[in-house]
């Protein structure tokens, strides 16, 4: 389990490029997944003393919808995608 501060970059791709709404994204699948990291023991918590949220992007690939989620530990190094 981590416990220090992690920077999460998350990003969303979708199928199609229409207007979306991020804010339902990031209520919805990231914080399920961040839920999941916790249950998991990868991350102590997901409170802003451990997570530090950067803001999410957003790309269109047809034929793809998935969130990649980037991590930086509080000492620099890359921890996994």
């Amino acid at each position: 389990m981590h416990d220090g501060l992690v920077t999460i970059r998350p990003t969303f791709t979708y199928p199609i490029g229409r207007r979306r709404d991020i804010d339902n994204a990031c209520t919805g699948v990231l914080k399920a997944s961040l839920d999941a990291l916790v249950r998991g023991k990868w991350l102590a918590d997901d409170s802003s003393e451990y997570v530090r949220l950067e803001p999410p992007l957003v790309h269109v690939e047809p034929g793809v919808r998935m969130l990649v989620l980037e991590f930086e530990t509080s000492d620099g190094a890359m921890e996994g995608r």
